[in-house]
């Protein structure tokens, strides 16, 4: 079964995608993967075969005859809620009723399949940063609960830890053959968290360009777009980080958008963001690192909403004769159900929006 991720624009018109490339791979099969403790720990990548990681999911979108598909990987945070990155259901548009995860090392003999009944995406910031269409996060609502695996739990990104070593986890394309739909995981190292990402990523204009005959969407261009592109892009404040292209890092490409961003955080691995974008080469199909989605304060309110009330509108909606409406205090979110029959009234869409109960016409 054919799987792949789409290939959505980065600045300048540059070819990315995300997924774990690990052609270099020799390591030995790890139950659970250092993160960043040793120089050794996990060069390349390694199958990540631990049911203690079966949380980290394979997403699958069946097209419409049923022979094939695209697939990106997700997050298991509760037992009916996965995250991802928008650009997964959103380019093209994900149909929900042919998307289901898979759960287990192997995507294309999974242990379970669960199907998804809706997604929802951070759109208070809908425009700028890697990909053009502002914070690449996104969740996925299962249609049954999962309780069965190990889950994880997601934090803020912290922007103070430059020069250290984070772990990816994916399904994606693992060498220039197109091998994928097994976990693999790989350590990389965060580079830079503002300004321009391919001045973080190549340093000087001129060894952008000395590396652009490689690069298969900045070849074409002229001297001047592509200083424009080195000089004018721009990572997105609190929401965007580059990590990876370090001396033992791993390299991202196809397959693996909306896979984890980990973090070692009192000896547990925690979710800070979710792969986005890398540069596509000619000699090796994804390369010099990548752009990772990681959650800042945006981020975190649209995460913590849905956990709390899922798919639920901003103004809440009726169910029925009962207004469900989400209340928020600090971080915390909490849904609330009003019965309007108890009252003599009936639920509505008021004039501003938001579930009420009103006076029966």
């Amino acid at each position: 079964m054919q799987r792949f991720s789409t290939l959505p624009t980065w600045i300048a018109d540059a070819t990315l995608a995300v997924a774990m490339v690990t052609a270099l791979a020799s390591c030995a099969v790890e139950d659970q993967p250092n993160l960043g403790e040793s120089a050794d720990e996990i060069i390349g990548g390694v199958p990540l075969t631990s049911p203690r990681f079966n949380g980290v999911v394979s997403i699958f979108e069946e097209n419409e005859a049923g022979d094939g598909g695209r697939g990106c990987t997700g997050t298991l945070v509760t037992p009916t809620l996965v995250i991802t990155a928008k650009h997964c259901v959103t380019d093209p548009p994900l149909v929900v009723e042919r998307t289901r995860i898979e759960i287990g090392f192997n995507a294309v003999r999974p242990e379970r399949r669960v199907p998804v009944r809706g997604v929802a995406v951070e759109s208070t910031v809908a425009t700028g940063g890697a990909l053009g269409n502002g914070i690449d996060v996104a969740v996925l609502h299962l249609a049954e609960p999962v309780t069965d695996v190990p889950r994880f739990t997601y934090a803020p990104f912290d922007p103070n830890t430059v020069g250290e070593r984070y772990m990816r986890v994916g399904y994606g394309v693992q060498n220039n053959d197109e091998v994928s739909n097994t976990r693999f995981a790989g350590a990389v190292t965060l580079q830079g968290t503002s300004g321009s990402p391919l001045r973080i990523t190549f340093g000087t204009f001129q060894e952008f360009l000395r590396q652009v005959p490689t690069l298969l969407d900045f070849k074409d261009q002229s001297e001047a777009e592509l200083r424009d592109a080195f000089e004018n892009s721009r990572l997105l404040a609190d929401h965007e980080a580059v990590l990876g292209n370090a001396p033992g890092d791993a390299q991202t490409c196809f397959g693996d958008s909306g896979g984890p961003l980990f973090q070692k955080r009192g000896g547990t691995p925690v979710l800070v963001g979710v792969g986005s974008a890398v540069l596509a080469g000619s000699d090796l199909i994804c390369k010099f690192g990548g752009v990772e989605a990681v959650f800042g304060p945006a981020a975190i309110r649209f995460l913590d909403r849905e956990a709390a009330c899922p798919l639920l509108p901003a103004g809440g909606a009726c169910d029925g004769n009962v207004a469900v409406t989400c209340s928020e205090s600090g971080r915390t979110f909490k849904q609330q159900r009003t019965d309007c029959t108890a009252k003599g009234k009936v639920c509505a869409i008021d004039g501003a929006g938001a579930a009420a109960c009103i006076k029966r016409p």
